[in-house]
């Protein structure tokens, strides 16, 4: 998807991860019961396949909503979108939450499944 949409001049944007009680991660005490190996802050590296080019701008996010508390509805309203295509990691929470964020805000919202992935339970 990446290789496609940077060969047919589709904009990539790269949302990720930080949380931290400062950033207003109020689910930050949650975090650290489910994940007791991770600090009390939690900034995403992106996978190598996923690295953003010059150019490619990044959002961090402080909660699972791509679109709460960031700056991603004002890129989107500035370069006219209308439409979205959503990938990404842990579907059942962030890509599941941005794809809600970005319906509630009128955005036609697309989740490419053969790009999402999740964890097994």
């Amino acid at each position: 998807l990446l290789s496609f949409c940077r060969t047919n001049d589709v904009d990539v944007i790269h949302v990720r991860a930080v949380y931290s009680k400062e950033r207003g991660s109020a689910w930050m005490p949650y975090f650290g019961e489910l994940n007791p190996e991770k600090s009390s802050e939690f900034e995403n590296t992106p996978e190598e396949c996923a690295v953003e080019l010059p150019g490619e701008p990044i959002v961090e996010k402080p909660t699972f909503d791509g679109f709460l508390q960031t700056n991603l509805h004002a890129i989107l309203q500035e370069r006219k979108y209308t439409q979205l295509l959503l990938a990404g990691l842990v579907t059942s929470a962030c890509v599941l939450q941005t794809a809600q964020g970005a319906f509630a805000r009128g955005y036609r919202t697309v989740m490419v499944e053969d790009c999402c992935a999740d964890r097994s339970v």
